[in-house]
C-alpha cells in the first residue's frame, strides 16, 4: 500500500508545525491566566475577611482607616511585622486590589500558616507533657520535685 502524493500532502497539510503547537499553547495557557484573574478578583473580598478573621484569632492587631487594612503582630523571633491591603470598590476601580495587595495578601497567608502550626506544636508538646505527668506515680512526682 502506497501513499500517493496528493494523501502526502494532505497528512502535511494536517500536521502542525512545533511553533504552531507553542503559539497555541502559550495563548490557551493566557486564556486560562485570564479566567484565573478574573476568578481571584471575584474572591478576593471573601479571601480578605477570611484571612482577617484569621489574623483576629492569632491575637493580631487590624486597623481599618478609608479602605485601607493593616494587620500587624509579630513573628517568632519577636519582629514586628504589618501586611497592608487596599478594597477598591470594585465599581469605581474593575478590580479589588493591586499587585502590592496581593502580594501582601500571599505573605499574610504564609505567616498565618506559620503562626497556626506553631500553635498547633505548642497544644501538641502541651498535651504530651501533661500526658507524661499524668503517667507519674507519686513517688516519681517527688522524685522529680513535682
Amino acid at each position: 500500500m502506497s501513499i500517493t502524493s496528493q494523501e502526502l500532502a494532505e497528512q502535511q497539510r494536517k500536521r502542525k508545525t512545533a511553533q504552531q503547537r507553542r503559539e497555541e499553547e502559550a495563548a490557551r495557557k493566557e486564556a486560562q491566566r485570564q479566567l484565573d484573574e478574573i476568578e481571584a478578583r471575584k474572591l478576593w473580598p471573601a479571601r480578605l475577611m477570611c484571612n482577617l478573621e484569621r489574623a483576629t484569632k492569632l491575637a493580631m492587631d487590624i486597623e481599618v482607616v478609608n479602605l485601607q487594612f493593616e494587620v500587624s503582630g509579630y513573628t517568632r523571633w519577636n519582629d514586628r511585622i504589618t501586611f497592608s491591603f487596599t478594597l477598591n470598590p470594585a465599581h469605581q476601580y474593575d478590580q479589588y486590589y493591586t499587585e502590592g495587595d496581593w502580594e501582601a495578601m500571599e505573605a499574610l497567608e504564609r505567616h498565618l500558616n506559620d503562626l497556626e502550626e506553631t500553635k498547633r506544636e505548642e497544644e501538641r508538646k502541651r498535651v504530651a507533657k501533661e500526658t507524661a505527668l499524668a503517667k507519674l506515680t507519686p513517688a516519681d512526682r517527688e522524685a522529680l520535685g513535682i
